[in-house]
């Protein structure tokens, strides 16, 4: 119920709104996940966050709006090269490139789908956006949700041995692959 609403069209906005409005809706679900788990919603109690969201399987939004957001980024470019969409889209990147990030092509979509390739180790799909239209879908959903999952899941794991509270329970979790028969969302496979 909760994850819907915060990802709408997350693909177009998400890392365009404003730190705290970010803040704020990670803290949304985790007041909604520990009070799933009967924790106190406020955080306070000695759960961490990382600790309740492996519990329930759910991963941060911020990296779901980074999966959604390079899952439109390939469906942009493999529209009909006529549509308004991708003309626009074709503009803004040449734009992008062109000016370092600084002109028309640096506000908006262009500036979040760069930082999200180039951040997750998909720069060649910035360099040449047509890339991503060579592979199948399939193909680019397990290449670009591999990508986010392994940057977030490092970033996780240097933060959980950080923490007395979590250190052992980092190297005691199973942190494997979901299997379809403990996922709630397909997403979560």
């Amino acid at each position: 119920m909760v994850r819907p609403m915060l990802e709408y069209a997350s693909e177009v906005w998400a890392g365009q709104v404003s730190t705290k409005m970010m803040a704020d809706a990670e803290a949304l679900q985790m007041r909604f996940l520990r009070g799933t788990l009967g924790l106190d919603p406020k955080g306070k109690g000695g759960v961490s966050d990382d600790a309740v969201r492996a519990e329930t399987g759910c991963e941060p939004l911020e990296q779901r709006w980074s999966k959604l957001k390079l899952g439109y980024w390939r469906r942009i470019f493999m529209s009909p090269p006529d549509r308004l969409l991708r003309v626009v889209a074709h503009l803004r990147h040449a734009e992008h490139v062109a000016s370092g990030g600084h002109g028309l092509g640096g506000r908006g979509f262009m500036s979040t789908a760069k930082a999200a390739l180039t951040d997750h180790g998909l720069q060649d799909y910035w360099d040449d956006p047509l890339l991503a239209t060579t592979i199948s879908a399939g193909m680019w959903k397990k290449v670009t949700y591999d990508a986010v999952e392994e940057a977030g899941d490092d970033t996780r794991h240097n933060r959980m041995i950080q923490l007395p509270s979590t250190f052992d329970y980092a190297h005691v979790k199973e942190w494997g692959r979901n299997t379809s028969d403990y996922a709630a969302f397909s997403s979560e496979v």
